[in-house]
Order: C-alpha cells, then sequence, then structure tokens
C-alpha cells in the first residue's frame, strides 16, 4: 500500500467520525423535516461520508478558483446572493449539514478553516 492511501484511508475515517459526530449532537428527533430529509438523501447507500469528502475539496479549492480566502471567509445571505459562496455557506439543509460536519468554524458573519492545514 502507498502512503498516499493511508491518507485517503485516514481521511475517510475522520470524516466517518464527524458524521457520527453530527448525529450525536443534533439528535434525529430534533431535526426539522428538511434537514432529516437531505440527511436521508445524503446517507443513501452509505454515502454521506463521500458526499462529506466531496464538500471539503470543494471548500478546499476555493482559492485555486479566485476567491480571496485568508483564514476566514465572510458571509451575508443578503449581500451574498447568486454568488458561489451561497454554494458553501448558504442556509440550504444538505448544505448545512455537510457545512457542519466540515472542517469549518462559524463565528459571527464568518466562517474559518479550523486548522491552517487545510488551506
Amino acid at each position: 500500500m502507498a502512503r498516499i492511501d493511508f491518507y485517503d484511508m485516514f481521511v475517510e475515517q475522520h470524516f466517518e467520525n464527524e458524521d457520527k459526530d453530527l448525529l450525536q449532537q443534533q439528535s434525529w428527533n430534533e431535526m426539522d423535516g428538511e434537514d432529516q430529509a437531505a440527511y436521508k438523501k445524503l446517507a443513501d447507500c452509505g454515502e454521506f461520508t463521500l458526499n462529506d469528502i466531496d464538500f471539503s475539496k470543494q471548500v478546499f479549492r476555493l482559492d485555486i478558483l479566485g476567491a480571496e480566502v485568508k483564514n476566514s471567509v465572510p458571509y451575508s445571505a443578503f449581500h451574498d446572493k447568486g454568488t458561489w459562496k451561497v454554494d458553501i455557506f448558504g442556509f440550504e439543509a444538505k448544505v448545512k449539514l455537510l457545512r457542519e460536519s466540515s472542517p469549518l468554524a462559524h463565528n459571527a458573519n464568518s466562517y474559518e478553516f479550523s486548522h491552517q492545514s487545510n488551506l
């Protein structure tokens, strides 16, 4: 096995744990119907973790796509309508669940990468 294979296994295990933590933090009964439907759709066939990894890759590619990402990204639902930020920081149930299980921290009106190595 190559080193990259071990890294991929580590990343997948990390996100599986994050996904379990998400369900523990947000009890199924506390989720509204929209969040439950989004979770079911993402988790269909055990693919929540794969969706989560894909979402995080999208977040980490922001600086490559020309977004000015330093340590944090400000987000305003009103001011950022129609921008790339809605796909990551918006309030759609699917986006919200993936964001909550990703390595992003929310602080007031901005989101920060939980560790500098993520950039």
